[in-house]
């Protein structure tokens, strides 16, 4: 219990990771990475396997189970906020290596890295 309302007060700032070390991470498979821009704009674009979250109203059952499992938040670029809430808010919910990519995705496509696209599903109409 005492743990948990450490957590909750911990508002120290939320370690920064490179564009750099979240490409090699992802290679090896030692992070989880969330884009935290709306549904539409991560359809444009976003770093391959990355999962998107509602940075304001996702639930601990959306991150890795491990609560010391490595875990990176993103958004636009530098000037996105809705990264750093999601990165406090997953430390609120008892995660302890949040980490921050400040450069989001435009860092990261800035740096050459690829990125994943989404098709809208059609959807046949039937007259």
């Amino acid at each position: 219990m005492i743990a948990l309302m450490k957590t909750f007060s911990d508002s120290s700032p939320v370690p920064a990771v490179s564009v750099a070390e979240v490409a090699s991470r992802l290679r090896t498979g030692g992070v989880r990475v969330y884009d935290c821009n709306p549904p539409q704009e991560w359809t444009r674009g976003h770093i391959p396997g990355a999962t998107n979250l509602d940075p304001a109203c996702f639930r601990s059952a959306e991150l890795p189970a491990a609560a010391d499992a490595m875990v990176v938040f993103y958004g636009t670029d530098e000037s996105c906020s809705a990264a750093a809430f999601a990165a406090q808010r997953a430390r609120s919910l008892g995660y302890t290596n949040v980490h921050l990519m400040s450069a989001g995705l435009a860092g990261w496509e800035d740096e050459g890295w690829p990125v994943e696209h989404v098709r809208p599903k059609r959807v046949a109409v039937r007259s």
